[in-house]
């Protein structure tokens, strides 16, 4: 990527909605625990399948509330195509209701996909924006990440850490502020880390979900 390339402005497509763990309930490292409160896509609440007959060969015990049971299968089912985003505000919301309901202290967050020319092809992995989102009452910043929300440049191991640049440059959200450094650490933990896609994500908490 040139410097041109980079001063440009990106894309920003419609990605979808995260229901994801709060800051508080789950971190991904020891490092974000103490210095960071990580607000970016890798938060995904890690289910096991509702199901008797794979939980029991999991060694889990069974799921014995109908609505919790109703509400994970669900969420399995939710995801669009091969990512875990949520391609409607609306059933969005009401599923994330129901785990509020059920005790979970889950946030519902809005994410773009960021793209600059060239990466088009991006594009059909996500939902088309089917109507207007809600008005979103903070900006976290970019993040890096598989587009199933478990594994970010960012939250896991590996570049950023407390005594790497790229620490210097995390915003009080864990997060990138700009797209260019985005850009940047996904090509520098893809040569340590080749399994693309890293895709890069604006991420913004919404008004009253």
């Amino acid at each position: 990527m040139n410097s041109r390339e980079s001063a440009v402005a990106p894309g920003l497509a419609h990605a979808g909605y995260l229901i994801l763990r709060s800051v508080e309930d789950v971190l991904p490292h020891e490092e974000f625990r103490r210095r960071v409160r990580y607000r970016g896509v890798d938060r995904y609440p890690l289910f096991i399948a509702p199901q008797p007959e794979i939980r029991r060969a999991l060694g889990e015990p069974l799921i014995e509330d109908p609505r919790l049971y109703s509400a994970i299968d669900e969420l399995f089912d939710a995801g669009y195509g091969n990512t875990a985003f949520i391609p409607e505000f609306g059933d969005a919301r009401r599923l994330w209701r129901a785990f509020q309901e059920l005790g979970f202290a889950f946030e519902l967050l809005y994410c773009q996909l960021a793209w600059r020319c060239g990466e088009e092809d991006r594009l059909k992995d996500y939902p088309a924006l089917q109507r207007a989102p809600p008005a979103v009452s903070q900006t976290y910043g970019f993040d890096v990440s598989w587009p199933g929300c478990n594994h970010s440049a960012i939250a896991q191991p590996g570049l950023v850490s407390a005594e790497s640049p790229w620490w210097q440059k995390l915003n009080q959200y864990g997060l990138l502020d700009d797209y260019e450094s985005a850009t940047t650490l996904r090509e520098e933990y893809l040569r340590v880390y080749p399994y693309p896609p890293f895709d890069i994500y604006l991420v913004h908490a919404m008004e009253k979900p």
